[in-house]
């Protein structure tokens, strides 16, 4: 994906679950069962992280609670 353009930053996270929450529950061996789900932050999703980091990391530092899990991020 890199090669390709997308920047290794915006690759949020990488999962596979096909041993745990299989696509086709009927039949465990199906080739749909082996996939990963990729997720990539848009351009808005991506500033707002850095802007997020900036604010916790930065010169301005101050305690604020961040969630980083997909459903605050997206």
């Amino acid at each position: 994906m890199e090669e390709s353009g997308v920047g290794g930053l915006r690759i949020a996270q990488v999962i596979g679950l096909a041993d745990s929450i299989p696509y086709d529950q009927f039949n465990l061996e199906s080739p749909q069962n082996r996939r990963i789900t990729i997720t990539i932050l848009n351009d808005d999703s991506y500033q707002e992280l850095i802007e997020r980091n900036r604010k916790r990391f930065g010169f301005d530092v101050f305690e604020q609670q961040i969630k980083l899990d997909p459903e605050s991020v997206f």
